[in-house]
């Protein structure tokens, strides 16, 4: 049953994303949470959460009817070679949850609102945090956040962390609350007949 509900939200989204839907009316908002390393409360254990490791990389499994396996796992190396550090969390050989951390990201442009972001000094930014479709539901994508920014606070110099979440996505902006991060800024998009708005609102 979850999993044809899976399927039918699925359908809806491509539904929604389709050009001729977008061109007539397309809203997409998206919010960004900054966590203050004083106000850090870890909300889950870390361990079992490994870093930087190419062999996770390699444990990718395509779960998503979006899923490429030969591209990401290309472009998951091409991030580790830059010096961006992953969390993963394995479970039998598979990549069940992992994430991303850009340390001392001063900025980001964020292609789903068209829009750049400042961020506060000596900040760093999490993104891409994911749970393969077979483990949701256990925990996994609070003890991969727990683990990059307990590593990012131990390793880096950074005194805050950023992140954006789609306003949808109220699983993972629950977590991020818990563990202390906190909405600075709302950046919209909105286009009606073609005509395109946007907002920065902080």
């Amino acid at each position: 049953m979850r999993f044809c509900s899976q399927l039918l939200m699925r359908f809806i989204g491509a539904i929604k994303r389709s050009p001729l839907v977008c061109w007539f009316y397309d809203k997409r908002r998206l919010l960004i949470f900054v966590l203050k390393k004083a106000d850090y409360t870890p909300t889950a254990p870390s361990d079992g959460v490994s870093f930087n490791g190419y062999g996770d990389v390699l444990n990718f499994d395509a779960c998503e009817p979006w899923h490429d396996s030969k591209s990401i796992v290309r472009d998951f190396c091409s991030r580790l070679d830059r010096g961006e550090v992953m969390a993963a969390i394995n479970d039998e050989g598979v990549l069940a949850s992992y994430g991303w951390l850009n340390p001392n990201q001063s900025s980001a442009y964020f292609p789903l609102v068209k829009q750049e972001f400042t961020f506060p000094a000596k900040s760093s930014a999490i993104y891409n945090v994911y749970t393969h479709i077979g483990y949701r539901g256990k925990g996994y994508y609070k003890r991969v956040l727990n683990g990059i920014v307990e590593w990012c606070f131990k390793n880096t110099d950074s005194q805050h962390v950023v992140t954006a979440i789609e306003e949808s996505n109220k699983v993972a902006i629950k977590a991020n609350l818990q563990m202390g991060f906190r909405e600075v800024a709302c950046l919209s998009y909105v286009r009606k007949l073609g005509r395109v708005q946007s907002e920065n609102r902080e």
